[in-house]
């Protein structure tokens, strides 16, 4: 059976590989789809997974690492979040080895990178000849969000994963985990430890989960039913728990992907939550809670189960996540009390945006976050569909539809190119890339409905065009690629421009129509070779760390580079 597990998934991989990722080297796309499976609960998408993908020499015996704060994945690209009250940090370490079995080797790589990168005596710097920069970025992260948070006691949760197509583990190996548990102890005593061979049966077992179309709630009483074809319901606690839990009892996060907030962890607000939970069993609690609010394609009761088509909650995420928190947590099997749930029907777009801005807004939530839903990002998603592209409105809704990785575009990429190419601040795509949807003015500049759809389409193409070589470009590490991408997408579009004259007497409007209207397939290969050295050069001389990356002077020289000593850099926007 062993043999056959492994048989199977071989073939599951290689099918895969060759729908979404036919350029990648089959031990490369082992580590992703490792990754991805072992971290199915959280619901990554492919840009997320690939960020944490850092297997290759150097690496301490780690393929990929993962921080999780409060249940959110933390981004190397992100200014660090300021948390409230608790905190919960989960770090995941993962190698994967494409081969059938599993060896000693792997343990004491573990054991001898666990020595170096949780000793917080070791400097980052005093690392950088013996591991990459990529692993070292993560483990500053993860030093970060520690210490900058180190009054709350955080807790810490370190969990390693071994991943291969073998099934049998040997003694020999498996005594190693002691070993790396006594090193992981000797740093963080407080810490949580754990380890998992994760065999070709788990992986295959992993691989099969799908998100689920069809739910079934049961209900406490009959429903109300609204003319429009809505619910309006109530629900035991323990029931509500089991509906927005799988088989494992873990919380389906994609369910919530609507919920703009997202889960805010332990404010003020969601440990009222937890205290009512846990504390006031004497009153009822949809007394003392709003409740939730469900959009779903289709909804239909019998005999008090409510069945839903592909719902999704839009109100009440934390509410939902503190009861959660609390069966998970506490043991608990059943509760009789109960909340309210408000089910509403409807297939319109439109009207899924308008409720979502409105069972969104009252708190205070910057208003370009609710946007998120606009009727441009649909024509955006529909134009790129046509050509080749894949909009990530919805999270991971093409990432499920198995679409190529390398043609599936974010909400977040597609704004910091915008930043990049078209208002002349790459500096800021590469230091505060969630601000771009989240500040008002910028999201405005950025998304605009009088804008020409097709500029968003070559922007886009062009990005994959420069990406593909910055990648290639054997001088660069990923680090470095990582903090010159935005410059070099600057540099080749004002490079190849007529007029490189910035924006003087040119509002984004008129200067995006300008750049749809150059022929940039016509500009050779080597160009984009000549902005990457000329742009990197810069880089070094600058410094050439984050914090140059993340600077307005490093775009000032960049311009700098290519203006006229005579030209004004950059007019204000219109």
């Amino acid at each position: 059976m062993a043999n056959q597990n492994a048989i199977i998934l071989s073939t599951l991989i290689g099918q895969l590989r060759s729908e979404i990722a036919p350029d990648m080297k089959e031990d490369d796309y082992f580590e992703i789809f490792s990754n991805e499976q072992i971290l199915k609960e959280y619901d990554l998408s492919y840009e997320e997974i690939l960020k944490g993908t850092i297997g290759k020499g150097g690496d301490g015996g780690i393929d990929g690492l993962f921080i999780f704060a409060n249940g959110a994945l933390l981004d190397i690209e992100e200014t660090l979040p300021k948390f409230k009250g608790s905190l919960k940090i989960d770090l995941t370490l993962v190698q994967s080895k494409n081969e059938t079995g599993f060896g000693e080797s792997v343990i004491q790589k573990f054991i001898s990178s666990a020595a170096d990168i949780f000793s917080l005596e070791k400097t980052i710097d005093s690392l950088k000849t013996v591991y990459n920069e990529d692993l070292l970025n993560h483990i500053q992260l993860f030093r970060d969000v520690y210490m900058s948070n180190i009054t709350k006691q955080p807790e810490l949760n370190i969990n390693y994963f071994y991943a291969s197509k073998g099934e049998e583990i040997h003694p020999n190996v498996s005594r190693k985990i002691d070993d790396l548990k006594t090193i992981i102890k000797s740093y963080f005593n407080n810490a949580n430890f754990s380890f998992e061979f994760v065999t070709a049966e788990k992986l295959l077992k992993l691989s099969r989960k799908k998100q689920k179309e069809s739910f079934t709630l049961k209900l406490k009483e009959s429903p109300i039913s609204t003319e429009d074809g809505g619910y309006i319901c109530i629900a035991k606690l323990d029931e509500y728990f089991s509906f927005i839990t799988d088989e494992d009892k873990l919380i389906q996060k994609y369910m919530f992907d609507a919920n703009v907030r997202d889960y805010q962890g332990a404010t003020v607000v969601n440990k009222d939550i937890f205290t009512t939970l846990k504390s006031e069993n004497e009153f009822e609690f949809w007394w003392l809670n709003n409740g939730i609010t469900i959009l779903t394609n289709q909804a239909s009761v019998s005999s008090k189960i409510l069945t839903l088509s592909e719902p999704q909650i839009v109100n009440g995420c934390q509410t939902s996540f503190e009861i959660y928190s609390y069966f998970k947590e506490k043991s608990i099997e059943t509760d009789p009390r109960s909340l309210t749930i408000r089910v509403i029907v409807t297939t319109d777009e439109k009207i899924k945006s308008k409720i979502i801005k409105s069972t969104n807004s009252q708190t205070a939530i910057p208003a370009a976050v609710l946007s998120a839903t606009d009727q441009i990002h649909r024509r955006i998603e529909e134009y790129f569909k046509h050509n080749g592209l894949y909009y990530d409105r919805r999270k991971n809704y093409w990432k499920n539809e198995q679409k190529p990785i390398k043609d599936i575009i974010s909400i977040s990429l597609l704004s910091q190119t915008f930043k990049a190419m078209i208002l002349q601040e790459p500096h800021i795509s590469r230091a505060k890339p969630s601000s771009l949807v989240k500040n008002e003015e910028d999201y405005n500049k950025i998304f605009n409905q009088n804008y020409n759809i097709e500029g968003y389409l070559k922007l886009m193409k062009l990005q994959r065009r420069m990406e593909k070589h910055l990648i290639l470009t054997d001088y660069l590490g990923k680090g470095e690629v990582l903090n010159i991408r935005y410059f070099v997408y600057m540099h080749f579009v004002l490079n190849n421009r007529i007029n490189k004259a910035g924006f003087i007497d040119k509002n984004v409007k008129e200067y995006f129509d300008e750049f749809i209207s150059i022929d940039f397939d016509s500009i050779r290969d080597i160009e984009i070779e000549n902005s990457i050295k000329t742009v990197f050069d810069i880089y070094k001389n600058n410094g050439g760390t984050d914090g140059t990356a993340k600077a307005k002077y490093f775009t000032e020289a960049v311009i700098k580079s290519i203006l006229k000593p005579e030209t004004k850099l950059q007019a204000d926007i219109k």
